[in-house]
Formats: C-alpha cells, sequence, structure tokens
C-alpha cells in the first residue's frame, strides 16, 4: 500500500531527525566500550575498523589499583598493541594484563588498525586495613568500604554467610530475601577482610550513610561520623572529615571542589571543605534548616518551630563566610532569586492557606517593595512584569489572572473568569476558559479578546506560528494559526499506547508536508520504538 510505502520510508528519516545519534555521538572512528557503546561519527560509520571493547577506556574516569594489583583490560576482536607511559608504574603485557608496580600515574594506550585510544592508570599503596563499611540506607542501598587515606583496591568482593537472608551484587548494592540475619564479609584484593552483622530489621554494625546533593563527578556521602569521598575510578570511600554532620538532603552538598555541610559537631553552623579533605572554615556564624548555593553566594533560612514549611528568616553570605546580610525578617514560605531581587510569598495565619501575598527585597537586604497584596496562586515574571493568578475551588482551575509592574504599581486585571493552563506567547496570553472549554487570547493589557479554537479543546501547544489542540470529546487534533485566520485538521486517531507527540514544522521543498507524528515509546528506556505504532492511524501525508 501507498500508505504503508510512505509511512515506513518516512517514519525512518523522522526518527533519524529526531535523533540521529541516538547511542552514538562524535570520536575516532575507532572506538572502545565502557559500558555502552562509544561514539561514533556519522560520516565514518560506513568504514568503520573491526570495533573493539576495552574496558576501562574513559579517559575521564582513570582506572585506580593498589600496588600489587592486576587487571585484564578485555579485548573483544582485532590485534589491539599495548603500551604504557611508564612501566615502573603500571606495566601491561600483550595480553593486556595491567600490572600495578608503584604509587604514581601512567598512561597506557591501546592501538588498532592505525588508530589508538589512551586512559589513566592511578596507583596508590595497598591498603593494610579497612577502617569501616559504610551501609548507605537512602537511595541505592549498598555496602562501601572505607580504606586508609592514600590507599585503593579495585578489586572488592562481598560474601554473605547466609544469601538466603542477603544477597549483595558485585557492585555492592544489597537486597533482603527473608527475615534472619547475617554476616557479610567484605574482602580487598591483598586479602584485607572487614565482616558487617546484618538483620532483616536493617540493623547492622556497619556506620550508616547517605547521600547527599552532589554536583560533582565523585561520589560524596556523609554520615555522624563524617564525610567520605568514593573518588572516580575506585571502589572504595576515604573519610575526609570527622565532623558529626546531618546527613539528610538539606544537610549537606557539593559544589565545583567544595563540600558544604551541617557541621553538629560546631552547632549546626554551615562549613565547607575541599575535596580532598583540606580547607576547612566555617561559612556560618548561626543555625539553619537548609540552604542554596547561587554564584559565590550562600542563602540560608531558618524555619518556624512546628512547621515544614515556614520559614521565619533568610540570609545570605559569601561561601568564605563574609559580607552576611539579612534578607527577610518575616514569616514566609518559598523564594526564588532572579538577578539582584529575592522574590518570597508571605504565608497565611495557618500552613495549609494559600499566600497571603508577594514581596520582593534586594539582595543586599534593601528596597523592599510589596508586589501582590491578595491571596494569590501562582505567579510568573516576565519583562518587567508580575502576572499572577488568584485560587479557584479545582485544583486545574485559576481565576483573575492579573499582572503588576514590579515596582508594584499598574496593576491591572486581565482575565476576570474561571480558566485552566494560560501561556505568555509573543506579547499574548491564551487560556482555555472554564465557561465553555473553547482556547482565547488576550492582550497584557486586557484588550482585544478573541476565540482561537472552533470547538472545545482540552489542551493545547504553541509551535512557531501555529497553535496546535485536542478537541472535546472526540479527541481530534488541530491547528490553527497563530493570527487565527487558517485552521487545518491533523488527521490523527490517538490510542492508549502513545507517548508521545512529535510537532515538525512545515518544509516547502518536502514531498510531503509533516504536520505531526505520533511515536509510542518504550517508558522503560526511553527509546524509539517503530514497531508500535498502530496499525489504523492515519498519517498526514496520506493522501488515499
Amino acid at each position: 500500500m501507498k500508505m504503508a510505502k510512505k509511512t515506513i520510508g518516512l517514519l525512518m528519516a523522522m526518527l533519524f531527525m529526531l535523533n540521529p545519534f541516538a547511542g552514538v555521538g562524535i570520536t575516532n572512528p575507532f572506538y572502545v566500550q565502557v559500558g555502552a557503546v562509544t561514539e561514533i561519527p556519522w560520516e565514518d560509520s560506513n568504514n568503520l575498523p573491526s570495533p573493539i571493547s576495552v574496558k576501562p577506556l574513559d579517559i575521564q574516569e582513570p582506572l585506580t589499583l593498589g600496588v600489587g594489583e592486576t587487571y585484564q583490560a578485555t579485548v573483544e576482536s582485532g590485534n589491539t598493541t599495548w603500551s604504557t607511559s611508564d612501566r615502573r608504574i603500571a606495566d601491561i603485557n600483550n595480553d593486556g594484563l595491567i600490572i600495578a608496580k608503584a604509587v604514581g600515574r601512567a598512561v597506557v594506550t591501546a592501538e588498532n588498525s592505525g588508530s589508538s585510544r589512551q586512559f589513566i592508570i592511578t596507583v596508590k599503596q595497598a591498603p593494610n586495613s579497612i577502617e569501616t563499611c559504610l551501609v548507605v540506607l537512602s537511595g541505592y542501598h549498598s555496602i562501601i568500604p572505607v580504606l586508609p587515606g592514600k590507599t585503593a583496591s579495585h578489586k572488592i568482593t562481598f560474601s554473605v554467610s547466609d544469601p538466603s537472608v542477603l544477597e549483595v551484587s558485585a557492585d555492592g548494592g544489597y537486597t533482603f530475601k527473608k527475615n534472619g540475619s547475617c554476616v557479610v564479609t567484605v574482602t580487598t584484593f591483598n586479602g584485607i577482610k572487614y565482616s558487617i552483622n546484618f538483620s532483616s530489621d536493617y540493623s547492622h554494625s556497619g556506620t550508616v550513610a547517605a547521600e547527599g546533593r552532589n554536583n560533582s563527578r565523585d561520589r560524596i556521602l556523609a554520615g555522624p561520623k563524617g564525610i567520605y569521598i568514593v573518588a572516580q575510578g575506585e571502589r572504595a570511600a576515604t573519610q575526609i572529615s570527622g565532623d558529626e554532620i546531618s546527613y539528610d538532603y538539606t544537610g549537606f552538598l557539593t559544589a565545583t571542589d567544595w563540600i558544604y555541610y551541617r557541621n553538629l559537631s560546631d552547632n549546626g553552623y554551615l562549613y565547607r571543605i575541599n575535596f580532598d579533605g583540606t580547607k576547612k572554615s566555617r561559612v556560618t556564624s548561626e543555625s539553619f534548616t537548609d540552604f542554596q548555593l547561587d554564584g559565590d553566594w550562600v542563602y540560608y533560612r531558618q524555619g518556624v518551630e512546628g512547621s515544614n514549611s515556614e520559614y521565619s528568616q533568610l540570609s545570605r553570605v559569601k561561601t568564605d563566610g563574609t559580607n552576611a546580610v539579612r534578607l527577610i525578617s518575616e514569616r514566609y514560605s518559598d523564594y526564588r532569586v532572579d538577578e539582584n531581587w529575592v522574590y518570597y510569598s508571605l504565608r497565611g495565619d495557618s500552613w495549609n492557606e494559600p499566600s497571603r501575598y508577594l514581596a520582593r527585597v534586594r539582595t543586599d537586604g534593601t528596597n523592599r517593595t510589596m508586589l501582590i497584596s491578595e491571596r494569590y496562586s501562582d505567579y510568573q515574571i516576565e519583562g518587567n512584569w508580575v502576572y499572577y493568578t488568584l485560587n479557584a475551588d479545582s485544583s486545574d482551575e485559576s481565576r483573575h489572572l492579573t499582572r503588576v509592574k514590579l515596582d508594584g504599581s499598574d496593576r491591572t486585571r486581565i482575565i476576570t473568569e474561571r480558566f485552566k493552563n494560560h501561556k505568555i506567547d509573543n506579547n499574548w496570553i491564551y487560556f482555555i476558559s472554564s465557561r465553555d472549554n473553547y482556547l482565547y487570547r488576550i492582550r497584557p493589557d486586557g484588550t482585544r479578546e478573541a476565540m482561537v479554537s472552533s470547538e472545545a479543546c482540552s489542551s493545547y501547544e504553541i509551535s512557531g506560528d501555529w497553535i496546535y489542540y485536542w478537541d472535546l470529546p472526540e479527541k481530534n487534533q488541530y491547528r490553527v494559526s497563530i493570527d487565527g485566520f487558517l485552521l487545518e485538521w491533523v488527521e490523527t486517531k490517538p490510542s492508549e499506547e502513545i507517548s508521545a507527540i512529535v510537532v515538525l514544522p512545515d518544509s516547502s521543498d518536502s514531498e510531503w508536508v509533516i504536520d505531526t507524528l505520533i511515536v509510542a515509546t518504550d517508558s522503560s528506556d526511553s527509546e524509539w520504538e517503530t514497531d508500535t505504532l498502530e496499525s489504523d492511524m492515519w498519517l498526514p501525508w496520506d493522501d488515499d
């Protein structure tokens, strides 16, 4: 059928347009694999030498070994020549067996068919003990041994006295299989052992730890006995601070080369420390509820006693602990920093009441201005204006869209009825009226209101010069030009399997105009699937 031929050909072309390098990217034609296919240049994809896989082979994640440890770099195919920049530190034989010989760094090179790839080997001292084992209870439950500083062991094995009670994976992840207790023994490459008693009620003899807000490539963990780091390319952790810290999500985070944390050993003040455990310093001189980083500044706030959503103060201080200033000293619920201003919502008399009003203050603590003095539900800043809505009875509805200048003047009520899903685009405000479910638009000054859709609609999206919307109740899709003069029916029939709608622009030199392509996706891995398209789906380029 003509439709089937067009569908197959154009679908393949459109999938390439959507993600032409899915799973691949740009590097040398010679490629190696580290858990996933390495990126390949499209123009060279037809002239590749025999692919080989070398693990690990990522210059950004160096392999770390202990002195005396060996590691086998595996090759899937092809004749590969191995070499090392310093045999005194890390040697490698013709079969790819790496031997860590002395403390230092060496670069190992793999050559195949005229192309080459390099990766870094870091060698540390072999461990003479395991200080403790971290038991991570948040997120991915895992066991991580802690080694003395400047030591390493890439090979870490886990054995369980009763595997019917607890299952431990090769990377230390653990899962209870039934009630009971057991002993987990952790062993390094050179035979150093550490045992942990485990019970199915999650009690254990290890050191509890949790992960914070981590913005680094290293894995940072914290517990009541200190801060630990699992550096790139390493399997074990090293302790970098013995401070007692708050290890909940708000208690510590990482940024660039620093770890910021609430130090319970010093009244809950905010501290920072370098990743190597040096340059520890105090940032704040008072306790706090939570904090955020913004460039060279730390914003921290104190909560209202008995509430987990209200705060009484907001302050900021430079990351080196200087130039502290109090910004807010009244009851509020949330805040945002926008350029040189802090916008914050002041709450009602109880925690479940809507915000009472919106205020802003300069980041130096001056020029406090009241912007919204009525109970609003949501707001957004566009240019020199704040647009906000008032609460309605329904959770998906709003009422009375209003705007006010950032200096608090020129307040204008734009929409005076209940509405849903408003968007601001190109000096127009679009919204679905709750009165008739039609799509309308209106100028930001409240003038020139006009109907856009010719049918009641459930949702809409703006793409370029077109507005796409679904009608009610048939669920057909239409598009209408931004000016409202041209209406087209997009011939699609949705199904329950559809999970993505891709709007593609018109092309004057295409054989068929493609308005909308509906593709079902496999949600487990977010890869495009072509075999789940509905057999009765109408495509806009079909003219039968």
